[in-house]
């Protein structure tokens, strides 16, 4: 997969404004935990646009998910849900 970095910076600009770098979101199965979007980056083997997240609970584990997966619709909810 060879891309240049113009498309690269697109895809980064594209997945920023579908998350919210500093923002706080929940996983809709727990309303409770709270996880802070640190950054977007890819997945070096696929290229696939992820988001960086780590949770503000226990020890703060980082977590990365791919972008599509990040923003997916579960039923009628969003798998993270933004906190207002």
């Amino acid at each position: 997969m060879d891309h240049s970095t113009k498309k690269l910076d697109q895809q980064i600009a594209q997945a920023i404004q579908k998350v919210d770098i500093g923002g706080v979101y929940y996983h809709y199965k727990n309303s409770e935990k709270f996880y802070v979007v640190e950054s977007v980056g890819f997945l070096e083997a696929t290229e696939e646009v992820c988001v960086v997240y780590r949770a503000l609970y226990d020890k703060g584990i980082v977590w990365v998910r791919t972008l599509e997966n990040f923003i997916e619709k579960i039923g009628d909810t969003s798998r993270f849900v933004k906190v207002s």
